[in-house]
């Protein structure tokens, strides 16, 4: 699986800076890049992050989804803040 932010792989999810007060979303893409279908997928982040929607439940192989995050920052901070998304689910392959 691929986290993907302007169709560009990426590791750590950077909202940049947020000012206090403001909601910012993201829209970002999940890519299978396996040969099996991803099932029963579960999204986790840090609290402060909420998951908008609906998060994709199964991807097929070699296609994409997305998933959209906002943070609202309830402090101000110095620096933009980078979170990771944890992923959990099955690879099933008929």
């Amino acid at each position: 699986m691929k986290l993907l932010k302007e169709g560009k792989e990426i590791a750590d999810i950077d909202f940049g800076e947020v000012e206090f007060g403001a909601k910012k979303e993201l829209v970002l893409g999940l890519e299978n890049d396996g040969e099996g279908t991803l099932t029963e997928l579960a999204f986790k982040i840090n609290p402060e992050i909420k998951i908008e929607g609906l998060p994709p439940k199964i991807i097929a192989p070699h296609e994409r989804a997305s998933i959209r995050l906002s943070w609202l920052p309830e402090i101000s901070l110095r620096q933009p803040i980078k979170v990771k998304l944890e992923i959990t689910g099955k690879e099933v392959f008929r």
